[in-house]
Order: structure tokens, then sequence, then C-alpha cells
């Protein structure tokens, strides 16, 4: 698949048809039970959702990274830039879509990730900021080998961004000579 890349090997699950994957979403109607779906062939359940810095996250497993999961890597802007919009991003989007992150561990449990540059499907609607959480929904389906798809609500925890990283300090000018 163009614009994608794999850091290892993925698992051999064999790919299940799941009947909510799709790549044109105009008519899709937007589930409001938790998200769920496969990613990288593996079955995806909600059990996380942040937002930070413009990105939406959301994962299953304890810890990061996750077990399953995948981040839209949109805009740097504040959660309240995003709270009440809705976007599409159709296949054939003509300007650069976000990037998405695809997250899973093998059977070795051992990270594999995939990054999706473009022709996926992606319909996301978020709904007013609500006791430091921003809910919405999202219904996603990307064009990898296993289909892999995440449809459902969610309840994303609005993180602060990072702090920036120290700038190191400047370099002397040369010394000057003098003639």
């Amino acid at each position: 698949v163009a614009g994608t890349s794999t850091s290892k090997a993925a698992p051999t699950v064999a790919p299940r048809a799941d009947p909510r994957w799709r790549l044109e979403l105009a008519g899709a109607v937007m589930p409001t039970n938790p998200a769920s779906g496969r990613i990288l062939g593996r079955e995806f359940a909600l059990g996380h959702a942040s937002v930070q810095n413009g990105s939406l996250s959301l994962w299953q497993g304890a810890k990061w990274p996750p077990d399953v999961g995948m981040t839209i890597l949109g805009p740097k802007r504040p959660p309240q830039d995003y709270a009440g919009k809705h976007f599409l991003i159709p296949t054939n989007y003509a300007d650069k879509a976000p990037r998405i992150v695809l997250r899973t561990k093998d059977d070795q449990q051992r990270v594999v990730t995939q990054n999706v540059e473009g022709g996926y499907a992606l319909r996301l609607e978020f709904d007013a900021i609500a006791d430091n959480h921003l809910p919405g929904r999202i219904y996603l389906c990307l064009p990898d080998d296993t289909k892999s798809v995440v449809v459902g609500s969610f309840n994303a925890e609005i993180r602060k961004p990072n702090p920036p990283k120290p700038k190191p300090p400047p370099l002397a000018p040369p010394p000057q000579s003098s003639r």
C-alpha cells in the first residue's frame, strides 16, 4: 500500500472481514457504542482515548505502547479548536491527509507500527468539551491488507502538551582577528 511503512513483521493473523469496512463514508451511520474494530488484523476494543497537541489516540492495553491502538496526527492545535467540529476525509482527499499510526504487538509482544499517509476514509465528529474530555465519534477504514477499521464513540482525556525541548546554548561567535 502506498504511503505505508512497517517497522516489524505484521502478526500472522488471517484477516476476517468486518462488515463495517468501506472506503466510502458519506452515508455511513456514526454508531454511539464504544469504538471497536480491527487494527492490523487484531481485534480492537476501546480502553483509553486521549487528545494531545492535536493528535487523537485510541488504544487498548494497560500501558503504552498499547496492545492495539491508533493515533491520528492532526495539526497541533488546542482541543478547543476541535470541539464541535466534524471532519470527512475521503480516500481521494486532495490535500495532505493527517498521518495515521497503527500500533499492535506481535505474538512475542514486540511493537508493530504502520504509518498510513492517505488513501483511507475517515469521518470524525467532536462534541463540546466536558470535564477535561473531548467526546466524539469515529468511522475509520484503512486500505491495509487486513482492512483495519475503527468505528464508534470515544471520550478522549485532554492531555497537556509536552513541554518544549530545551534549546542548546548558542555557539560563541568565532574570534575576531585584528590586523
